[in-house]
């Protein structure tokens, strides 16, 4: 089996895992997501620094199911309001569309990493700039729903971005492949394409 092949694989894997985590959230308290939000960013630094290895797939596993906790609460909202098939297949088709786009172009996304890390982190600053508007709650919710739409842009562009990296990860032939760090920036940008899909279309 190809190194892109199993990839894809892992990718699939650890999206089951964080959507079934999602499902059966131990607690839907704030404090608790901010808990698992920042456990789970300890154990993706963790993973950074480990080798290749069974432990490392165990630390991956964890990552992926808090990461279902701290979307928990956002998928039990999408559920009240019939939004999970229409986020999930618009997901599916943007993912889909633009990992093509990425095998297709001959490298050229790889030319935007710079522009798409400065939006990035633009859209984090709109984001907790948004926490401290005064307006009215309609206002707030319109920001934010503007936000989500620039940043399905933005994650949509992250998708073919990281399919050109994983062509290049794929052109060395390491002898001791790290395929959780090859599929890392994938799975995220799956992630946050759920998030940023679903805060678009949430009324």
């Amino acid at each position: 089996m190809s190194f892109i092949s199993i990839v894809y694989l892992h990718l699939f894997a650890g999206s089951a895992l964080t959507l079934a985590s999602s499902q059966h959230p131990f607690d839907s308290s704030r404090l608790y997501t901010i808990g698992a939000s920042i456990v789970s960013l300890i154990l993706l630094f963790a993973m950074i620094y480990m080798k290749p290895g069974p432990m490392k797939y165990v630390v991956a596993a964890l990552y992926c199911a808090l990461l279902g906790q701290t979307i928990g609460p956002f998928f039990e909202k999408l559920q009240q309001k019939d939004l999970v098939q229409p986020v999930l297949i618009s997901v599916c088709g943007i993912f889909g569309a633009m990992t093509i786009a990425g095998f297709l172009d001959n490298q050229h996304f790889l030319g935007f990493g710079g522009y798409l890390l400065v939006a990035l982190i633009g859209l984090i600053v709109a984001r907790v700039g948004t926490l401290f508007l005064s307006d009215t709650k309609e206002s707030t919710t319109s920001a934010r729903k503007v936000l989500s739409t620039i940043g399905t842009g933005i994650f949509a562009m992250f998708v073919a971005y990281d399919t050109q990296r994983l062509k290049e990860d794929a052109q060395q032939k390491k002898k001791h492949p790290d395929y959780i760090m090859a599929t890392m920036g994938l799975y995220l940008d799956m992630l946050n394409l759920i998030t940023n899909v679903g805060g678009a279309m949430d009324n």
